[in-house]
Order: structure tokens, then C-alpha cells, then sequence
């Protein structure tokens, strides 16, 4: 791995994460949904869950997302 000098990072890479950082962390003017919310609504409606489902059983409904969306 090669080393990058120290104001390279602060000026390059850091700013690359804040930026991606805020975009997953700043809700959208369109519907008030972060990303990852907007990921698990889009994956319940696919499901058509229509019912209750517990928090817990989210993150596996999140993983499935994932893997649709890489393959759609």
C-alpha cells in the first residue's frame, strides 16, 4: 500500500468521505428519506409486507435489498 502524504488526505480523501457522508447522513428535500430508510421501505413494498414486522428482521430485509438490487 503506498503511502500518501498527510495534506493530500486532509484535502483529497477526507473531503470525498464528508461529502459521501453527508449525502447518506442528510435526508432528501423530495420525500424526507435518508438512503438506507429509502432501501428498506423500497424492500418491504417489493415484499409487499404489508403488516407489523419487528426491527430485528429489518437488517435481513435490508441484506435482500442489496442483493436484488445487484442483480436487477
Amino acid at each position: 500500500m503506498d503511502e500518501i502524504p498527510f495534506s493530500d488526505f486532509i484535502n483529497k480523501e477526507l473531503i470525498l468521505f464528508s461529502m459521501a457522508d453527508n449525502v447518506r447522513s442528510i435526508p432528501s428535500v423530495a420525500d424526507g428519506l435518508k438512503p438506507g430508510r429509502r432501501k428498506v421501505i423500497w424492500a418491504c413494498f417489493k415484499r409487499k409486507l404489508t403488516g407489523e414486522i419487528k426491527v430485528r428482521a429489518l437488517p435481513i430485509l435490508n441484506g435482500w435489498a442489496c442483493m436484488l438490487m445487484r442483480f436487477d
